[in-house]
């Protein structure tokens, strides 16, 4: 994914989105399912207002061209900057950060990666998988009541550093989550959809539950060996997610599953010890 810094304090002069979490969240009633693995899946996250200025927000960024190719994903992406700014900001605080990891009864710490997903009509299908992979953070404290976002210092895949005397820490992604965002309306069979499957080898178009593209709304679920998920190829609109990513300790998915349940980049180094 392509990073640009064009999309902060530019677009800070948003009000709704900056009050308390619990103000801003309309639906407190998601639901929790067990089937083919545990998610949740809520509509109507935000009131009208902060939900309107998401859109706004994620609509800019594609009008102003922003967004660049996803290796090996037929879709394009903008990747969350350090610096960026409200509305967008509020998926960094530490209280989204907590409510998401409470809903998903997931053990995380405050490093998040995020970004906008965005497919073309036609987008090709992607396959079962999961997202059990490895990521790597520029070591550092949290501050302001913020998590820590990817950035430039360290390649998120290799942990190579840009810099001499960057501290490196390990990371594996715990939880997935899919907010959409700046779509239009959705219809049944339009596509677009999140697939969940049972397992890696189901047909990518049979998926246990689908997940429709709807605005305000989204799912997320752990990131285990066993949490399948895909794109399913949009068939008549456009389709663009927040999609995030919250992290655990580097040994804590290794000591509950062992290291080869681990999604290995092609880029990865190899893990020791």
């Amino acid at each position: 994914m392509t990073r640009s810094h064009r999309y902060g304090a530019a677009y800070s002069s948003t009000v709704e989105a900056r009050r308390p979490l619990a103000q801003i969240v309309a639906n407190r009633r998601w639901q929790k399912r067990l089937t083919p693995f545990p998610h949740v899946i809520a509509r109507d996250v935000f009131v009208p207002a902060v939900a309107a200025e998401i859109q706004e927000a994620v609509g800019r960024v594609l009008a102003d061209d922003g967004m660049g190719p996803i290796t090996r994903y037929d879709a394009s992406g903008w990747s969350f900057p350090p610096d960026i700014d409200w509305p967008l900001r509020l998926f960094t605080t530490r209280a989204w950060h907590d409510l998401i990891s409470t809903a998903v009864d997931a053990t995380t710490i405050a490093y998040v990666s995020g970004a906008i997903h965005h497919h073309e009509v036609g987008g090709e299908s992607g396959r079962p998988h999961n997202d059990l992979n490895p990521v790597y953070f520029a070591e550092a404290e949290p501050r302001d009541g913020m998590v820590l976002l990817d950035g430039d210092q360290v390649d998120l895949k290799t942990g190579a550093t840009r810099d001499e005397g960057v501290a490196v820490r390990r990371t594996t992604r715990a939880v997935s989550i899919l907010y959409y965002a700046a779509n239009p309306p959705w219809h049944p069979g339009d596509g677009g959809e999140t697939g969940l499957y049972e397992r890696r080898t189901d047909p990518v178009a049979r998926p246990a539950v689908r997940v429709p593209p709807i605005n305000n709304s989204l799912v997320a679920f752990a990131c285990t060996p066993n949490s399948f998920h895909s794109f399913i190829s949009n068939r008549v609109s456009p389709r663009t997610s927040i999609t995030m990513w919250l992290h655990a300790a580097d040994r804590d998915p290794m000591a509950r599953w062992g290291e080869p349940s681990l999604e290995l980049w092609r880029e990865s180094p190899r893990i020791e010890g």
